[in-house]
């Protein structure tokens, strides 16, 4: 003090401005707030992490943040190895870009404590939710039973960007695990990054379309390294991870290092949906949900949106019991790129169409080094339907394996569609194990080239067909 006293002397009008700035041009510091299920009382401050004295000590209620009046940037804390029953948590305080909300736990000190539990007891419809909030961090908590969602990003009228919601637990939901909401707007989201979650019973709602995550009307959305295994009855286009009627020119968005297991009873379920949004990398995925598509790249949203288009798509294993396309191109989805992926269709022999179908209208696709395996009954590769309303033009397979476990009369490869079923698809340089099997069926009135080597593993006889082109 003395020190301070004798500079203050020295130099008044330089310490006196320097006091100035150091006051008001610090960033504001954002309190901590604490909640303690067990010991805590919603009458006190909720500064503390336990009672002190007079009114300071955590809070013990999930509704009380919502009534508390958090300032932008304030944090919440949950006590470790505590359960809030029944929790219903509304984030409704902002974070800013430099000074986040966060949602976590706490521990007083004590080691291996367990993840505090927010159980909705199928009483509440979501269990922690925000509506038009931004700069929220969700990480470290345990998340159960919720009647609809267990973590929900709400915009209507305004807009939500900047979650994160990283490394919880998330268990028991009739509809999803970690969603976005809207009126069905385009756009409502952005800057959205759900990773390292594992989610689980996700399902069971058979009038709700359910998803372990779903990013809708969202752009610069990250799906990375969660697992998740869905469970139970749900309406039609249910599935893993759907992002849709998101961006249809911004670039970042990726699905990548999931794990996905589980099934879903219904027609048209799905793994990894992408739908009504463009330039989404899906890379390093383990797909095994079983009774649904395996990746699918479709037009389901409101108003007629495209497809989902510009996508990269590698480095993926796919397999799916009693499942259908392990690869599905629909309605437009042009542009794409899929290489060095397993699609493995003999899991599914009884009810998977094609290993790798691409029709209706998508067109310029790019399928290369992949390794396609169809079982006695499906075909590793389909371009066009009969029932397409478009033709599936100018795509090329290129340098894929194509193999073909157990005997069947099915061919490998059908190209067909509507009147003329497309022009300029090429197959190039193949590798097939056409043992048991015919290899083309080529429909209607078609002007493709075929350029390829093919290997019979069973007698290593070796055979090239070299620019064919057929009208039949």
């Amino acid at each position: 003090m003395q020190k301070l006293l004798s500079t203050l002397r020295t130099y008044p009008k330089n310490a006196i401005l320097a006091l100035f700035i150091l006051l008001f041009s610090s960033p504001a510091w954002s309190a901590q707030h604490y909640l303690d299920p067990v010991n805590g009382n919603d009458a006190w401050d909720g500064l503390a992490p336990s009672y002190t004295s007079a009114l300071n000590g955590p809070w013990q209620s999930c509704g009380k943040a919502k009534t508390a009046g958090l300032k932008p940037g304030e944090d919440l804390a949950i006590l470790a190895g505590t359960t809030a029953s029944p929790c219903s948590l509304e984030i409704n305080w902002n974070g800013t870009a430099s000074d986040r909300v966060v949602i976590t736990s706490y521990n007083k000190g004590q080691a291996n404590l367990a993840m505090p539990i927010l159980d909705g007891k199928f009483a509440v419809d979501k269990v922690i939710h925000g509506i038009e909030v931004n700069y929220i961090t969700i990480q470290g908590l345990h998340l159960k039973n919720a009647l609809k969602d267990l973590i929900a990003v709400e915009a209507y009228h305004g807009t939500a960007h900047d979650w994160t919601v990283t490394n919880n637990i998330l268990e028991n939901a009739r509809e999803a695990g970690i969603t976005t909401l809207s009126w069905f707007d385009p756009l409502k989201f952005s800057h959205l990054d759900f990773s390292a979650n594992t989610i689980s019973g996700i399902g069971g709602n058979p009038a709700a379309v359910c998803s372990g995550i779903l990013a809708w009307g969202a752009a610069h959305v990250r799906i990375h390294g969660n697992t998740i295994a869905m469970a139970g009855e749900c309406y039609e286009y249910s599935g893993g991870i759907r992002i849709g009627n998101g961006s249809l020119t911004d670039t970042g968005s990726e699905i990548s290092f999931n794990r996905l297991s589980g099934q879903i009873e219904g027609d048209f379920q799905f793994n990894i949906l992408v739908d009504g949004t463009h330039y989404v990398d899906i890379f390093n995925n383990t797909l095994r949900m079983d009774q649904t598509h395996g990746i699918w790249l479709d037009e389901l949203t409101p108003g007629e949106r495209n497809s989902g288009s510009y996508c990269k798509i590698y480095n993926n294993t796919v397999a799916s019991r009693f499942g259908r396309e392990l690869l599905h191109l629909e309605a437009g989805a042009n542009d794409n790129l899929v290489f060095n992926n397993t699609f493995d269709g003999a899991v599914s022999n009884e009810t998977t169409w094609f290993t790798v179908s691409v029709n209706n209208g998508s067109s310029r696709n790019r399928i290369y080094n992949n390794t396609l395996t169809c079982g006695s009954r499906n075909m590793c590769l389909a371009i066009g339907f009969p029932e397409d309303k478009s033709e599936s033009s100018d795509n090329r397979i290129m340098k894929n394996v194509f193999q073909r476990i157990g005997p069947s009369d099915n061919q490998m490869v059908y190209i067909g569609g509507p009147g003329h079923s497309g022009h300029g698809n090429w197959l190039d340089h193949n590798i097939y194990n056409k043992e048991y099997t015919s290899m083309f069926t080529l429909y209607n009135t078609c002007y493709h080239t075929l350029r390829e080597w093919s290997i019979s593993t069973g007698n290593d006889a070796h055979s090239t067909i070299r620019s064919l082109r057929r009208a039949q």
